[in-house]
């Protein structure tokens, strides 16, 4: 078995440890001496665990930032046949659009999709169905945010709370 040498503090908390004897006051063991979380030294298996809040809330961030490159990079490919792209930003142009056209009288639209294609003379009621599209998908993103978020909150244990899958 492997020794390891250590010192400790008056509190009995390891300040330093190695494979060599490298003070004359250091204690010898063959348990492994491991990092904790909090940069501290311990005897394996004694470290501090996370725990499940810290978890939740770990998970929680991955959720938001899952969703955030979503809402910046996320498409649904339109009934019209072009790709769109879903975040909150482009919903508000396609809908800016389409009312300053109804405000001026004007029949037509062009869209802008994902690809950067744009695509002149669509029919304010078609632009309307892919803003529907559009909207729906946006829609259902967030809703699934929320859905995962809500099974963070109501996961009881860590290997519950690992089995939420982030997928947008």
């Amino acid at each position: 078995m492997k020794k390891t040498y250590y010192t400790t503090d008056k509190d009995g908390k390891i300040t330093q440890s190695a494979n060599w004897k490298f003070a004359d006051d250091a204690l010898e063991t063959e348990k492994e001496i491991v990092r904790g979380r909090d940069g501290q030294l311990y005897f394996a298996g004694e470290e501090p665990q996370i725990t499940l809040e810290e978890l939740k809330q770990s998970k929680l961030a991955e959720i938001s930032a899952a969703y955030a490159q979503y809402d910046a990079t996320g498409t649904v490919m339109t009934s019209q046949g072009f790709p769109v792209q879903i975040g909150q930003s482009h919903c508000t142009k396609l809908d800016g659009a389409i009312r300053f056209a109804e405000m001026i009288g004007q029949p037509v639209i062009y869209i802008t999709d994902a690809d950067n294609v744009t695509h002149h003379d669509i029919p304010l009621e078609t632009a309307k169905l892919v803003l529907i599209q559009q909207m729906a998908a946006a829609l259902a993103a967030h809703q699934l945010k929320q859905e995962l978020r809500a099974a963070v909150e109501a996961a009881e244990t860590a290997e519950e709370l690992e089995a939420v899958e982030i997928g947008f």
